[in-house]
């Protein structure tokens, strides 16, 4: 069976383009920034791909990129700044973050409606309960559920899912 992945990802961004240009409409920039606290290259590259994407899509992408001599209490406060900062409309947590810094915490610190990702105890507990609808969800598992739900109805199926990552292995995906 083949899916053509590329055809779904290109109906998700039209519908992407729709969404903004109508905040766009309303006077509202869509604007997302990225906490970037780590060595890894692997990370930083991923970013520059996420910040083309985005402006493909028509949304503002900054990313927030740190010294190694951040503190933990640095990164919270500007976390902080970022929720209640209301040109800003989504935070993605770049991970992993510098070994000293509390990744929980950070991701728990970031409001769970501009978790991007669906990271931090407020999503996690939704999504373990089945009520997406009070959380976000992590992209990478819905983009897996809309990949499957393409090739018709999942509900009631048993699918398996294999991921090692927070925003690959998140507890909802049980269908």
């Amino acid at each position: 069976m083949f899916v053509d992945c590329r055809k779904l990802a290109s109906e998700v961004d039209e519908t992407t383009k729709y969404g903004v240009s109508v905040f766009a409409e309303g006077g509202t920039q869509p604007k997302v920034v990225e906490i970037i606290a780590t060595g890894n290259q692997g990370i930083v590259s991923y970013s520059t791909t996420k910040m083309k994407k985005a402006a493909s899509l028509g949304i503002e992408y900054a990313p927030r990129i740190y010294e190694k001599a951040v503190t933990v209490e640095e990164s919270l406060r500007d976390v902080r700044e970022l929720n209640d900062d209301r040109t800003v409309h989504g935070i993605v947590v770049g991970l992993p973050l510098f070994v000293h810094l509390d990744e929980e915490g950070v991701t728990n610190e970031v409001h769970p409606q501009k978790n991007i990702d669906g990271l931090g105890a407020f999503n996690t507990y939704f999504l373990s309960k089945n009520r997406e609808d009070a959380g976000l969800a992590p992209a990478t598992a819905r983009a897996a559920v809309h990949i499957l739900e393409s090739l018709g109805a999942i509900s009631g199926k048993r699918i398996v899912v294999v991921g090692r990552g927070p925003t690959v292995l998140a507890p909802w995906l049980r269908c």
